[in-house]
């Protein structure tokens, strides 16, 4: 049964940004061994150290070099001049952060306005770590539907399960984004990441409801733009089929 959207007092308190100097995409990890496993793998005590990609989850992170380098194409030619600088960040995560090697260095030589990309290696940071889901960590990844129901009602809920609410997910991905804002200008910044982390992510910077986020599911390797106060930039809302 679809889940409505709660009422006002449950919105996201956080604003989007006026404006940005910056360009950002996210993009989610490749298939890891907690996805082949069908488990929540949320503790920074485990997804640090284990659940790396599977041999699928390899090829989709060094295939996402050729989506990312066309996205931050399309945006050149968007906003009609180059950018300055390209830069990366990841989650500490595994699984993340072997994505971030094989997809960077399957774009090092890949060309932009017919210059090469060179090497760039991405930054670690935790603030792009995976959505904790508390009580429901490493257990089966169906019981997200325990979560999201309660996500789209509140976005300070913990789901009764002591997970991370919607909210402190924004919070925190916005820091990061203040942060380089207030560090860079004109650069192509990838983000690499979990589905819940960018699909929040991506939904509360279009100014759409971000309560809405589990209804636009990145897959495994996929890229996206990330477009400010834009909420016609969201693919179309899918049922979620675990």
């Amino acid at each position: 049964t679809p889940v409505a959207v709660g009422d006002s007092d449950g919105a996201c308190r956080i604003a989007i940004p006026a404006s940005l100097s910056n360009t950002y995409f996210a993009v989610r990890h490749g298939h890891a061994v907690n996805n082949l496993e069908s488990i929540i793998s949320s503790s920074p005590d485990v997804g640090t150290k284990i659940h790396p990609l599977t041999e699928l989850g390899k090829e989709q992170a060094a295939e996402s070099s050729s989506a990312l380098c066309a996205a931050i194409q399309t945006a050149v030619v968007k906003r009609g001049k180059a950018f300055a600088h390209i830069l990366a960040f990841t989650s500490d995560f595994t699984r993340a952060r072997e994505t971030s090697v094989l997809c960077l260095n399957a774009l090092a030589p890949l060309c932009l306005d017919g210059k090469e990309v060179g090497h760039i290696e991405a930054v670690l940071t935790t603030e792009l770590r995976e959505r904790w889901f508390g009580d429901l960590d490493d257990t089966i990844v169906t019981n997200y539907n325990m979560v999201w129901p309660s996500d789209m009602k509140d976005a300070r809920s913990d789901a009764g399960y002591k997970c991370e609410p919607v909210e402190k997910v924004v919070e925190r991905v916005h820091s990061l984004i203040a942060r380089l804002e207030a560090e860079h200008q004109d650069t192509a910044i990838a983000f690499f990441s979990h589905a819940d982390t960018v699909q929040i992510l991506q939904t509360w910077m279009s100014g759409a409801d971000v309560r809405t986020f589990s209804q636009f599911r990145f897959k495994n390797g996929e890229v996206r733009e990330l477009v400010l106060n834009d909420p016609e930039s969201l693919p179309c809302p899918q049922p979620l089929d675990l």
